[in-house]
């Protein structure tokens, strides 16, 4: 017997691993979601100094840029981290085409358009991180559509009668399931 919370779309490259064809088959109807995140340091915390923003998000409307969101920890400390992106499908596979460097720039560039010049002032580094390019995740989480949770899901639990996933599934209605 298995326990293993190695993701569908990493497993299912591990040709060392024993499946039979319909757990093979099962695993690859999931699909793993794209998704991409920035992390922003800046020496000053400037959201709370100048525009009195403890915590939350700045929804945006821009092709990247979904939302910034601010810490809700740590209030009035020297330096801080906003979250300077989190994207999703399409946008987060566009994004991700572009190099951490320039990734970084970009969200610093756009959070400028809403903070000015501290934005850029103040900031020191960060680093940007797009789950479906990580070799030990190809994906944020399971997504399946409903035919494939109906028809292929059910064959992995257990996959080949002693293979048993730990783990967060996604299911067709959104929700996790054990």
């Amino acid at each position: 017997y298995c326990i293993t919370t190695i993701p569908l779309s990493v497993l299912l490259d591990m040709t060392e691993v024993d499946l039979s064809g319909d757990a093979r088959q099962a695993m690859a109807a999931c699909n793993y979601a794209p998704v991409g995140k920035a992390g922003l340091q800046f020496k000053s915390r400037f959201w709370e100094e100048n525009d009195w923003i403890y915590g939350g998000i700045t929804s945006v409307d821009d092709p990247f840029i979904s939302s910034i969101s601010y810490p809700t920890w740590d209030y009035h400390q020297q330096k801080g981290v906003i979250q300077g992106y989190y994207n999703f499908g399409v946008p987060a596979i566009q994004m991700s085409e572009k190099s951490n460097k320039d990734r970084i720039k970009y969200a610093v560039d756009f959070g400028a358009k809403i903070h000015g010049s501290s934005y850029q002032d103040d900031f020191e580094t960060g680093f940007a991180v797009a789950w479906h390019r990580e070799p030990f995740s190809k994906g944020a989480w399971a997504e399946w559509s409903n035919a494939s949770f109906q028809n292929e899901m059910p064959k992995l639990i257990p996959a080949d009668g002693r293979i048993y996933f730990a783990g967060g599934f996604l299911g067709s209605d959104g929700t996790f399931l054990p």
